[in-house]
């Protein structure tokens, strides 16, 4: 892999779903290949995405500018953080997959999809 990767995040599936979830993602995946195609934070807020990590509730957040109230996993996270027990990890060289193969996953499979772009 590279040294960037584009995570396609499924907030919607806790950890006891996530296995069934998986299979149910791998065969989509599997059917669309065979098929031939496919905000930043404050720093205040690191300790409750840590809490969302080790089990806790995801964060509910407020914009300071506009009032705007949504989950995390709503507001754009592209260069942050997300907690969550399913991933699809896509190498940066792919990175123009991201977009439509969420919105694919998202029609076609539902669930709350968050899209994660990873430097190491």
């Amino acid at each position: 892999m590279g040294d960037h990767w584009e995570q396609l995040l499924d907030l919607s599936v806790d950890g006891a779903g996530a296995e069934d979830r998986l299979q149910e993602v791998r065969n989509w995946l599997s059917q669309r290949l065979d098929q031939g195609g496919p905000g930043r934070l404050l720093m205040s807020v690191i300790s409750r995405i840590s809490d969302w990590d080790q089990g806790g509730t995801e964060p509910l957040l407020t914009c300071t500018g506009c009032s705007w109230t949504a989950l995390l996993g709503d507001w754009k996270i592209s260069s942050c953080m997300a907690v969550t027990h399913l991933a699809v990890i896509i190498d940066h060289t792919w990175s123009n997959l991201a977009d439509p193969l969420m919105e694919a996953l998202r029609t076609d499979l539902g669930g709350r999809w968050a899209y994660v772009h990873r430097h190491l």
